[in-house]
């Protein structure tokens, strides 16, 4: 990241992984910023990791966290995980992709971004933060993507496990 000058104010890195397990694709990310200067990050309304899902007008799609909040009743509220449906075409059943915050990640549980067209994802910028220089944040998320009826109490045990791995 740099600055209006030039000069880098942050390096950053990012750290993923996937796995197919059970007909599910388990994606990880661990980014991880370092400050090289004292950087103070504004209150915004979307930053950081996001999910643009395929959505339009009378396409069927439901996005649910953690707390039960759906739809746009979910934007901008603190929650472990989101996890969004969408109707794809010749499919009968919906096509999910869950987010998962990790408890170790500052602020945890995070506020998240669920706009009109269905895309989410955590927003680490409803609330302004700063790191100091030579300050290492590191984030860690899990995305989920599977078929199916959406089960909440199999998405919070997916989620424990993830929140379990340190």
């Amino acid at each position: 990241m740099l600055d209006e000058k030039g000069a880098t104010v942050m390096t950053e890195t990012q750290e993923w992984s996937m796995q197919a397990v059970d007909g599910r694709y388990i994606l990880d990310l661990q980014w991880q910023g370092r400050a090289k200067t004292h950087i103070t990050f504004g209150q915004y309304y979307v930053s950081g990791l996001f999910v643009r899902m395929p959505w339009h007008a009378g396409l069927r799609a439901e996005a649910v966290n953690s707390n039960g909040l759906r739809n746009q009743s979910a934007e901008a509220q603190h929650a472990k995980w989101v996890d969004l449906g969408i109707q794809e075409e010749g499919r009968d059943d919906l096509a999910h992709i869950a987010v998962f915050d990790s408890p170790d990640n500052d602020g945890f549980p995070g506020t998240w971004r669920v706009d009109e067209q269905f895309g989410f994802g955590p927003n680490r910028s409803w609330r302004e933060w700063k790191m100091e220089k030579d300050q290492t944040e590191t984030l860690r998320y899990r995305i989920i993507a599977y078929t199916g009826k959406f089960d909440a109490s199999k998405i919070e045990d997916a989620f424990k496990a993830f929140a379990a791995v340190k």
